[in-house]
């Protein structure tokens, strides 16, 4: 009794073998769009969690939303958190970063 080969009528075929480069290739690439959406859903989270609330508001920028729209993104579809990631890094993210911070209240003397 002889193993059926994986790929093709020989194992070594050049066919097999191209096929399972392909497959693997595939794999990698795909597992690197999955860690990118991930990690700037998070990034994108973290970042807009941290702004004050005057920067959405003067930027005319719904803070909710964009952390809607990575959380979704983040546990039920990655590529939806992934275009929403790159659209609040290009986009809303400058003009957040245009605002100027608010300025801290004076402190009173204590004495």
């Amino acid at each position: 009794m002889t193993a059926l080969p994986l790929f093709g009528a020989d194992t070594g075929s050049a066919l097999g073998v191209g096929i399972f480069l392909i497959w693997i290739a595939c794999l990698v690439a795909f597992s690197l769009v999955a860690v990118a959406a991930v990690g700037l859903s998070v990034w994108m989270v973290v970042d807009a969690s941290r702004r004050p609330d005057h920067q959405f508001a003067s930027a005319g920028v719904d803070r909710t939303l964009w952390i809607v729209l990575a959380s979704v993104g983040l546990m039920l579809c990655q590529p939806l958190g992934l275009v929403a990631s790159i659209i609040y890094f290009t986009s809303v993210r400058p003009r957040l970063d245009a605002i100027p911070p608010a300025p801290s209240p004076p402190i009173s003397p204590t004495g």
